[in-house]
C-alpha cells in the first residue's frame, strides 16, 4: 500500500468556528451533545462553553472540529472503526 500523501500547504481553517453548527451536523448522523463531547474527548460543559462562545476551542480540539465540519460522516466512521477493537461499538 502506498503511503498517504499529505499536502504541505492547506487552506487555513476559519478563524472563528461555529461549534454549534458543527454539532448540529453531527446531530444529523446521530450524535447528542453528550455523545459528541465523549467522541471528541471533552466534557459536555466544554462543548456548551464553545457553543455559547464563552470559550474557543484550541489546539487538537480545534483541529478535530475543523475535520468534523469538513466531513462529519468520515469522522463518525473513523470513531466507529477505532472503537471496534476496544470492546465498544
Amino acid at each position: 500500500m502506498a503511503p498517504i500523501q499529505i499536502p504541505i500547504r492547506t487552506k487555513a481553517p476559519p478563524q472563528d468556528l461555529d461549534v454549534y453548527a458543527i454539532r448540529m451536523q453531527a446531530r444529523g448522523i446521530g450524535y447528542t451533545q453528550g455523545s459528541f463531547a465523549e467522541a471528541i474527548g471533552v466534557s459536555v460543559k466544554t462543548v456548551q462553553n464553545w457553543e455559547q462562545r464563552r470559550r474557543k476551542p484550541t489546539g487538537p480540539a480545534r483541529a478535530l472540529l475543523v475535520v468534523i465540519a469538513h466531513d462529519p460522516v468520515a469522522f463518525a466512521n473513523a470513531i466507529r472503526v477505532s472503537t471496534l477493537g476496544h470492546g465498544t461499538s
